[in-house]
């Protein structure tokens, strides 16, 4: 039977906690998380002004293998806070976040060593790790 929708049609959905498994499993994952291309040497093949010289160059990074719902924290060796990347894919095989390689006030940043901070908020499980940028 085909019918329009009425007023007192309802729907119901129910959602299921997460379980240990399923946060130790996430802690496992986060141990994946890399940033490519690293080191970052002026431009990389991801940015499309490679292909078409007539592009503005956007440069970016990639970080891989991310949870769904997690915030980067970007810093420089001497621990100056660079940028802040919140997360928030609705796909949690997506996994990817990129990066302008600009700070949080719009700058371009400097080439040097940089430390990467990740944390899901589902778990009190943090990443730490680095890239360079050379230019």
């Amino acid at each position: 039977m085909n019918r329009p929708f009425a007023t007192s049609d309802t729907i119901k959905f129910s959602v299921t906690e997460n379980n240990i498994e399923s946060l130790s499993q996430l802690n496992e994952d986060m141990e994946n998380i890399k940033v490519v291309p690293n080191p970052y040497i002026a431009t990389n093949l991801m940015e499309e002004a490679i292909n078409n010289p007539n592009l503005n160059q956007r440069r970016k990074i990639m970080f891989t293998h991310l949870p769904s719902r997690c915030t980067i924290r970007i810093y420089t060796v001497s621990g100056v806070l660079v940028d802040v990347i919140e997360v928030d894919n609705f796909s949690a095989s997506d996994g990817n976040a990129y990066w302008d390689l600009l700070t949080n006030e719009g700058l371009e940043i400097a080439a040097g060593m940089y430390l990467y901070h990740v944390k899901s908020p589902l778990t009190s499980y943090e990443k730490i790790g680095k890239f360079a940028v050379i230019k």
